[in-house]
């Protein structure tokens, strides 16, 4: 087996670096890989990255912080997403934070697209969503590539990976965020944009524009319909319980509007702590009722939906207040900060007590697509992608009795890895599952599926190489065995109709077993396994 010996070179000077691959005997083996290393330590400088999708050269700001050590340990990585003006940027306040606090940071430039040909002032992509469409473009990916070469050229700390931005680059942090909540320690939403069917009613932009985002204007068709939930944090809000959210805004902010006004839609107060907003956007037909604010979230499920706030009255601009924090003055609301008594948190504080959770007891995912299906320990196949009618789970996880509490709504197939979950199966410890469908007064009414069929296949995922086969009891009536699939590394059960409370309980038989009472005598089980 050879082993592969990975040097990577910090210089002041532009230089490559080689991983060799060596064999047992530590021979240098003829293959290699390169790896190009940023230069100037430290502060700011340009860096090029590959886009996954199809090759593109894309280039980033990158913050190096003073007295860069890459020997000494693991680094949070800030990743700030750029508004309107399409080039990457940090705030002052921001890279002062960096540098005293040992961070990395990346700041993306945006695409060059066809929409800045057709009188839109965003000059380069603005959606920060994936579209085969070149006036939309793989925004959320070119991020994601940016936060894989971040950690294929530092020692970029995996579980403190942050994701911010301000504007349309807030609307990105929610959005990118919401949809992958399981990559991110925490996010942290700056003069965002939650709705863009608001956007679009509101904002003075040629229709070219605005319809360039997302293919259409509201109402075109079920996929433009979803393009435009998609790309607004207000409809993913859900997905935040254990993702921690720090938000902040201006009061003053008429671009990504927030200033408190009846009737209008506010997009930081109504996205976190006001309830208040159940009409329609202008004299539209866009009315979408109550959506949930992180507060009613948090107030029912206290174990869940970490967020804090800073509103100052600011137009639409960064305040360093709400990087930095501030004491409570006349026209400034926030949280206070639990270890700075009389002081209110700035996001940095906030970022910084926060961890990624790899497997978290409840999982809760919402989506619209097929696109976006993985949390922590499960994947949700909805049943209705891109039509603008979402599907949804929370399922909870208890080792103490290995066991799944699982509500579902709009779900066709549903993957649970038992690796993750720290659950098992067989005969010894079978596995129960409670279904139901999911119904939750304070979540999107949209997700309201009560009078559908409710019919998912479950897979649960693991090592099941040594398995012959498995029974399953649906409220203790055995399970078909035409709808039981085992293979290697899976274990498919269904479809299952759910129309109440449901219990699926699941045991398995190895190929050999030993019996005591015939002196460990091995017994075979004959089983057809599938391909």
């Amino acid at each position: 087996m050879r082993k592969l010996k990975l040097f990577i070179c910090f210089l002041l000077l532009n230089s490559l670096c080689f991983a060799q691959a060596e064999n047992g005997a530590g021979d240098a083996a003829s293959d290699s890989i390169t790896v190009t290393v940023p230069a100037q330590l430290p502060g700011s400088q340009s860096i090029t990255y590959r886009s996954s999708i199809d090759g593109e050269a894309l280039t980033s700001l990158l913050w190096i912080p003073k007295n860069f050590n890459p020997q000494a340990g693991k680094v949070p990585l800030f990743v700030y997403l750029h508004g309107g003006g399409g080039l990457g940027t940090f705030h002052p306040a921001m890279t002062q934070e960096f540098d005293s606090r040992g961070w990395i940071a990346l700041a993306p430039d945006g695409r060059r697209w066809n929409l800045a040909n057709q009188g839109c002032p965003w000059r380069t992509s603005a959606a920060y969503v994936d579209n085969p469409n070149p006036n939309v473009g793989p925004g959320e990916r070119d991020i994601l590539d940016a936060i894989t070469w971040a950690k294929a050229n530092f020692p970029i700390d995996e579980d403190r990976i942050y994701l911010s931005g301000f504007s349309m680059g807030g609307r990105g942090a929610y959005i990118i965020g919401l949809k992958n909540p399981d990559l991110f320690a925490a996010i942290a939403p700056l003069g965002p944009a939650a709705d863009m069917y608001e956007i679009f009613v509101r904002r003075p932009e040629p229709a070219a524009c605005k319809e360039g985002m997302t293919g259409g204007k509201p109402g075109d068709s079920p996929f433009v319909n979803t393009m435009y939930t998609i790309t607004s944090g207000r409809f993913l809000v859900e997905n935040a319980y254990n993702l921690p959210v720090y938000h902040g805004h201006g009061t003053q902010d008429g671009v990504a509007y927030n200033i408190p006004t009846p009737g209008q839609y506010q997009h930081g107060a109504h996205m976190l702590m006001d309830p208040s907003w159940n009409g329609c956007h202008g004299k539209t037909k866009l009315c979408f009722g109550h959506t949930p604010t992180l507060s009613e979230l948090h107030t029912r499920h206290r174990e869940g939906y970490d967020w804090a706030f800073m509103f100052t009255p600011v137009r639409h601009q960064v305040d360093s207040k709400w990087v930095m924090g501030t004491t409570p003055a006349s026209g400034i609301s926030g949280v206070d900060d639990p270890q700075n008594p009389g002081k209110l948190i700035g996001m940095m504080e906030f970022l910084s007590r926060r961890t990624r959770l790899r497997a978290p007891k409840t999982v809760v995912y919402k989506s619209y697509t097929n696109t976006h299906r993985k949390a922590y320990w499960v994947e949700l196949d909805i049943t209705a992608p891109w039509t603008n009618k979402p599907g949804a789970i929370r399922a909870t996880r208890k080792s103490e009795t290995n066991s799944l509490e699982v509500e579902l709504s709009r779900a066709d197939t549903v993957t649970f890895d038992l690796v993750l979950a720290a659950l098992t199966v067989s005969k010894a410890k079978p596995l129960t599952i409670s279904l139901n469908k999911l119904v939750e007064p304070v979540f999107d009414s949209a997700l309201d599926a009560s009078g559908e069929t409710l019919e998912p296949t479950l897979v649960l995922r693991g090592d099941f190489s040594a398995l012959a086969s498995v029974t399953a009891l649906v409220n203790g009536a055995p399970l078909p065995q035409v709808v039981i699939k085992l293979t290697a590394d899976k274990i498919m059960l269904g479809p299952i109709t759910i129309s109440g409370a449901t219990t699926l309980w699941v045991s398995t038989e190895t190929t050999t077993s030993v019996d005591s009472e015939t002196n460990g005598v091995l017994h075979t089980f004959v089983v057809g396994r599938e391909p």
